[in-house]
C-alpha cells in the first residue's frame, strides 16, 4: 500500500525532526537534511524520553502506562530510529542484567500488586518481558545470547490457542479464564519473535495471528481477559502502549502469516476510514501523559500519528 505523495511531502516538511526522519527512512521521502539524525536526537520530545529512561525507573503501576520506561523503549525506537540505537542498547543491557531463572528480563512491581509478594518485587509477565526482547532485537542486540534465550522461552510458552496470561508466579493470573488466550500477550509475543527469521513460519506465530484476527472480528462470545472488540479497540491512538487497532496492525504486518491474511487488509481499511480527505490522521483517543504533544490531542491531524500509521500501512 503506497503512501500518497502529498502525505509524504507534508510529513517531510514537518516541524518535528522525528517525523521528517520517518518520512525519509520509512516512507521514501527525499529529505536533504544532513544533520537530521542529530536534530532528532536533540529534539525536545526525544530528550524528554531519554531523560526519563536515564532516571530512576519507577516501579510498575500498570502495563498500559504509556510513560513507563517499559513502553518508552518502543516509543523511542519508533521515533528516533538509528539515531537512538546506542542509547536503547545501553538501557536494555541494564535490563538484561537481571533475569529470571529461565532467562526472561524482570520488571520491578509495586509490592502486593499483580501477584508480587513482600520482598519479591521483581517479576516478569507475558505483557512485559517480550517488549524488552522486541526492542533489543531492533537495536543491534539480536545476537546477544541473553536476548536469544529469552526469545526461545517466549516461543515455548505458546499454546494451542496462542499465548496465555503468564507471569513468574505460577499462582498469578489476570482477570480472565485460565484456558483463554490473552490478546496483549499474543501481540507482544509476536512483536518479540517477528525479527527472528527462523521463527517466521513457525506454527505458533500463525496461531497467534489467527486468534488476534478472530478476536477483532468478534469471533469469541466473551471478552478475553477484559479485552473486547468494540468501538474502543478501533479508535486511533499513539503510542503503542496497549491493545488497540494501531498497535494490532503494526505487529500483524511484521509476521508473514499476518501480512498474507485478507482479514489484516480489512483492519487496514478500518484505519484508512479514519483518515481525512488529505490522508492525514487525527487521534481518536489519547494518553494523558502526552497531552502537550501533537499525538496527545484530538482536534487536528497529528504528524506523528500520521507518519507512524502510513509506515505500517505501507508494509501491506
Amino acid at each position: 500500500m503506497q503512501t500518497p505523495t502529498s502525505v509524504v511531502q507534508w510529513l517531510a516538511g514537518s516541524e518535528h525532526p522525528w517525523v521528517r526522519r520517518i518520512a525519509r527512512d520509512e516512507l521514501g521521502a527525499e529529505v536533504n537534511e544532513p544533520g537530521l539524525d542529530e536534530a532528532v536526537l536533540n529534539s525536545e520530545l526525544i530528550q524528554r524520553i531519554v531523560e526519563r529512561l536515564h532516571g530512576d525507573w519507577l516501579m510498575l503501576k500498570g502495563h498500559n502506562k504509556s510513560d513507563h520506561p517499559l513502553n518508552l523503549l518502543r516509543l523511542l525506537h519508533e521515533l528516533g530510529g538509528s539515531a537512538v540505537d546506542s542509547i536503547l542498547a545501553e538501557m536494555l543491557d541494564r535490563v538484561f542484567g537481571r533475569l529470571s531463572p529461565e532467562g526472561l528480563p524482570l520488571t520491578e512491581v509495586i509490592e502486593g500488586r499483580w501477584g508480587s509478594k513482600p520482598g519479591e518485587p521483581w517479576m516478569w509477565y507475558a505483557c512485559d518481558a517480550p517488549l524488552y526482547v522486541a526492542v533489543a532485537t531492533r537495536v543491534g542486540m539480536a545476537e546477544d545470547s541473553r536476548v536469544r534465550q529469552a526469545a526461545e522461552v517466549i516461543l515455548k510458552q505458546s499454546r494451542e490457542n496462542g499465548w496465555g496470561c503468564l507471569s513468574s508466579r505460577s499462582d498469578f493470573r489476570g482477570p480472565g479464564r485460565k484456558a483463554d488466550p490473552c490478546p496483549i500477550a499474543i501481540l507482544d509475543a509476536l512483536y518479540a519473535l517477528a525479527p527472528f527469521a527462523e521463527y517466521a513460519d513457525h506454527p505458533a506465530l500463525a496461531t497467534g495471528v489467527d486468534v488476534l484476527l478472530t478476536h477483532a472480528e468478534r469471533g469469541y462470545d466473551h471478552k478475553l481477559f477484559m479485552f473486547g472488540a468494540g468501538r474502543k479497540l478501533f479508535r486511533l491512538k499513539y503510542p503503542h502502549a496497549w491493545y488497540d487497532l494501531a498497535n494490532l496492525l503494526s505487529v500483524l504486518v511484521m509476521v508473514p502469516a499476518g501480512r498474507d491474511e485478507p482479514r489484516t487488509q480489512k483492519l487496514a481499511e478500518r484505519i484508512l476510514e479514519q483518515a481525512d480527505d488529505d490522508g492525514l490522521f487525527t487521534p481518536g483517543s489519547i494518553y494523558m501523559a502526552w497531552k502537550g504533544d501533537d499525538f496527545g490531542q484530538k482536534k487536528q491531524p497529528s504528524p506523528t500519528l500520521t507518519a507512524r500509521l502510513w509506515a505500517i500501512l505501507q508494509q501491506l
